[in-house]
């Protein structure tokens, strides 16, 4: 016979029901073959026994079966092996004829040998062909020892595990994140999150000591605070929680708050500082109040009678003028800064408030801009002039005589396209049981030939019917009757929304 396969060694699956396994490699004995069982949840192998666990069939130099006394179940893998005796049973008698069977089954069995070996070696770690070592070998285990290689790269040895201490960051140290050689304890992780014990508001708040230190702290009283602590390095965030009403003075450089302007607390409020450097911090997170807008903001409110210049510390406040035909001197933007904010207020009963920038600014890209009775406006520079971020100007124009074939032109004074206006018809003489000073809608009127309502930047204009004045409903009976122009009175109402 002859080995046409070099193949020694096959592995099978069990599935609970599996009996027979081939093995399709030659063999020479039952007693010549390894069954080795391995657990798949374990790793663990178990050599099984012949007779015992398996029975063997064919060999002799041929293939043949394995056939478990019970089968594996899925768990469990055969792998069988053959493994030929290291023995040479092969004698020849002297001048007898050339026994040719008896020797093709000596090289066949040399031939298997050599397999098995390759086998073995195949699976064993080994030097790369282009390694300059030989000879290499494995010193004795050592209990306690690892396994490595010599300072000059001959060999293996067994080496000793050293001995270290660990070093522990300090919290500050762990804060700071410039060391790379220690290591973070639990209580240094906390402390970028837990809460730290409460801080007393000062003129410049005092950093609580390493053990006190947290994600967060409580800052109790209500003494004005102009600055954080110093030391922390860039990029360190600490998140505060106002226990009460104070102020939060804004500097530009080292204590940057939104909007560019003082900020007054509320209690409860929480905000989130960020160092940047030595002893500069920035506001980063901030209740919306923080930001200028007017839900739930309170201004501290300048009350003025006669024209006013706006001064650096009426930025963040109202200034609410009780006469009318004055004006207000903005700050110049430069001046005010970006951000900076103020309300400005018409409280006066008739008459307008006007509002100047500075020189060649402009507000909202006008030269000037009119606040009537009853406006108010919220007002932000941005470094080169203001805008409008909330209110409303407004325009009522006085009493206009209605008639047939009529076109309304007056002037607003709004200085831009107003984005709000109603026309409305003002009752003078009781008519279809409406009431001297009721107003009516002009959209709430049947036309008959139509009407119209338009406006441009500075003109508002209203067209009345060239043959009829409008049909409208009694007030109390819902009949239906023709307007007497006579006994009421036109007016134009313009609005500019801001916000």
């Amino acid at each position: 016979m002859t080995l046409s396969t070099t193949t020694s060694r096959i592995t099978y699956a069990g599935d609970g029901s599996t009996l027979s396994f081939a093995v399709p490699f030659s063999f020479f004995g039952a007693d010549e073959i390894d069954v080795i069982e391995r657990s798949a949840e374990t790793g663990n192998e178990t050599p099984r026994a012949l007779t015992t666990d398996y029975t063997v069939s064919g060999g002799a130099g041929a293939t043949g079966t394995v056939t478990a006394i019970a089968a594996p179940d899925a768990t469990k893998t055969w792998t069988i092996a053959r493994r030929t005796k290291r023995t040479q049973m092969v004698d020849y008698t002297p001048n007898d004829p050339f026994p040719a069977e008896t020797h093709e089954r000596a090289l066949d069995r040399l031939t298997a040998l050599i397999q098995e070996l390759d086998d073995k070696l195949g699976r064993a770690a080994a030097l790369s062909p282009t390694s300059p070592l030989i000879n290499v070998t494995l010193p004795t285990p050592d209990s306690g020892k690892l396994l490595g290689w010599r300072g000059d790269g001959s060999g293996l040895e067994n080496k000793n595990i050293p001995n270290a201490t660990t070093i522990y960051a300090a919290i500050d140290v762990t804060r700071a994140g410039s060391v790379t050689g220690e290591s973070v304890t639990p209580r240094g992780l906390a402390m970028l999150w837990r809460k730290g014990s409460d801080i007393a508001s000062e003129a410049v708040l005092s950093k609580p000591a390493d053990i006190n230190l947290g994600g967060y702290h409580v800052v109790t009283g209500t003494t004005t605070i102009a600055g954080l602590w110093g030391g922390e390095q860039a990029g360190a965030e600490i998140e505060l929680r106002f226990a009460a009403a104070l102020t939060l003075t804004h500097n530009g450089t080292s204590f940057v708050m939104p909007g560019g302007s003082n900020v007054v607390t509320a209690s409860g409020d929480v905000a989130r500082f960020r160092a940047e450097g030595g002893s500069n911090w920035r506001c980063v997170s901030a209740p919306p109040s923080w930001f200028g807008q007017t839900a739930g903001i309170s201004l501290p409110t300048n009350v003025k009678s006669a024209t006013y210049t706006m001064l650096a510390g009426d930025k963040g406040g109202e200034i609410n003028f009780t006469t009318a035909g004055v004006t207000l001197n903005l700050l110049a933007a430069a001046t005010a800064g970006n951000g900076a904010v103020i309300g400005v207020r018409n409280s006066a009963s008739a008459g307008d408030v006007t509002i100047d920038p500075n020189g060649a600014e402009t507000l909202d890209g006008l030269v000037t801009r009119l606040l009537r009775p009853g406006d108010n406006v919220l007002l932000r520079c941005d470094g080169s002039g203001w805008r409008t971020i909330s209110g409303a100007y407004s325009y009522e124009s006085s009493e206009q005589t209605p008639a047939v074939s009529t076109a309304i032109a007056v002037a607003h004074g709004l200085g831009t396209k107003p984005n709000h206006q109603r026309v409305v018809f003002r009752c003078k003489t009781s008519e279809g049981n409406w009431a001297v000073g009721d107003e009516v809608d002009y959209n709430a009127m049947i036309w008959t030939y139509g009407g119209g309502i338009a406006a441009d930047a500075t003109t508002a204009i209203v067209t009345l019917n060239q043959t009829y004045a409008p049909n409208l409903s009694n007030k109390t009976t819902g009949v239906g009757f023709t307007m007497t122009y006579a006994n009421w009175k036109l007016v134009i109402y313009c609005k500019d929304l801001r916000g």
